[in-house]
């Protein structure tokens, strides 16, 4: 039995303030790129992947959101890696919240958005995906990589909910 390494890391801090992210496509700040690359940095020198001592990463996995695929394939190129982009492993879809600030959420929808937060399986951002659709999208997507790249290493550059799902 060949084991799979399996990377996880999340996207640095985004560009345009407090917002409910999800599926809205921004860019990383500088501050958030900082932190990637000081995370990609600390990777090339870790045990697991030592660039340096060629135990080499085989495939760079990232979600297509651009605060993830943007920095994931650049560090792809830069070590000649495999990449490949998967949309299991986007962020949540907070449909109708999706892309506004927490401050104009919490003035239009107090009540909805606590009932979300404090249990988001029984309760669903308006026009927005499940909390059970969303944990087996990225179900689905997990195993597909585990199935198709059995023995290699791997670094996903995802989101917050996704590694939080994975880890549970």
């Amino acid at each position: 039995m060949q084991n799979t390494k399996i990377v996880l890391l999340r996207h640095g801090a985004c560009e345009g303030g407090n917002v409910l992210r999800g599926h809205t496509d921004v860019v990383l700040s500088l501050a958030g790129k900082e932190q990637l690359n000081v995370a990609f940095s600390t990777l090339k020198n870790s045990k697991t992947c030592d660039l340096a001592k060629n135990s080499k990463i085989d495939l760079v996995v990232s979600s297509p959101l651009l605060r993830c695929s943007e920095p994931a394939r650049a560090f792809a190129i830069q070590h000649n890696i495999d990449f490949v982009e998967q949309s299991g492993f986007m962020e949540l879809n907070f449909g109708d919240w999706d892309g506004q600030l927490f401050t104009e959420l919490y003035q239009q929808f107090s009540e909805q958005l606590d009932a979300y937060w404090a249990n988001p399986w029984q309760h669903t951002p308006p026009n927005g995906e499940t909390m059970q659709a969303f944990e087996s999208r990225i179900d689905n997507a997990w195993d597909a990589l585990l199935e198709r790249h059995k023995g290699k290493v791997i670094v996903l550059v995802t989101h917050g909910g996704v590694i939080r799902h994975l880890m549970a």
